[in-house]
């Protein structure tokens, strides 16, 4: 499973917790009830999961499938 489910498990709780995050926002309807502060919070989810990542991730870790090679186009 570790060849499929790439990257740490930290990393698979943060989109857990931001899928039950924005489920709990869209079931009490809060995009209807008060717009401006529901743009706030998935701007402040969106700002906390990249955080998150990037402060758990050292340099030269695997994080996708195909190595990020610096491509010469020139």
């Amino acid at each position: 499973m570790k060849a499929l489910f790439l990257g740490k498990k930290l990393h698979w709780a943060v989109i857990v917790a931001i899928v039950a995050a924005l489920y709990w926002l869209g079931s009490n309807q809060f995009h209807r009830v008060d717009y401006p502060a529901f743009l706030f919070a998935v701007l402040g989810i969106a700002v906390a999961a990249i955080i998150a990542i990037i402060l758990t991730t050292r340099r030269g870790d695997r994080v996708t499938r195909e190595p990020l090679e610096d491509e010469d186009t020139a």
